[in-house]
């Protein structure tokens, strides 16, 4: 029962973490979107030299602004991809590699495959 209460919690933190990852790209999609280019609009009347920084954010905001077709098709395709390499046998070879070595996920998603696996094997021995 304490198995199967700790994959609960480890679902949902990591669903926690994905949802909490989404809503900020989200976010600075709607903030390069719509709020940088009003604030740019301000910066023009000024008529001052911008620092570097700033010109870089405008500069990405136009593109966003400009191109959000091809980078909403950029972004779908690489998902595709992603999830399409994932399903051959090389590349969840490699994504589950990598997963092992995050600093601090990769020990708790190693215990709880070597848990599920113990169960599982011991499951099988007492069969027969």
């Amino acid at each position: 029962m304490a198995k199967k209460t700790f994959v609960i919690t480890l679902v949902g933190c990591v669903s926690f973490a994905m949802v909490v990852f989404i809503a900020i790209l989200v976010a600075l999609a709607i903030i390069n979107i719509w709020v940088i280019p009003a604030f740019a609009q301000v910066f023009v009347k000024f008529d001052a030299e911008l620092p570097l920084a700033t010109r870089i954010l405008l500069g990405f905001s136009n593109f966003m602004v400009e191109h959000w077709l091809l980078l909403l098709v950029l972004v779908a395709g690489g998902v595709a991809g992603w999830i399409s390499y994932v399903r051959t046998e090389n590349g969840r070879y490699r994504w589950h590699k990598w997963q092992l070595k995050l600093p601090l996920a990769g020990p708790v998603i190693y215990q709880a495959t070597l848990a599920r696996f113990s169960h599982l094997f011991a499951m099988a021995q007492s069969a027969g």
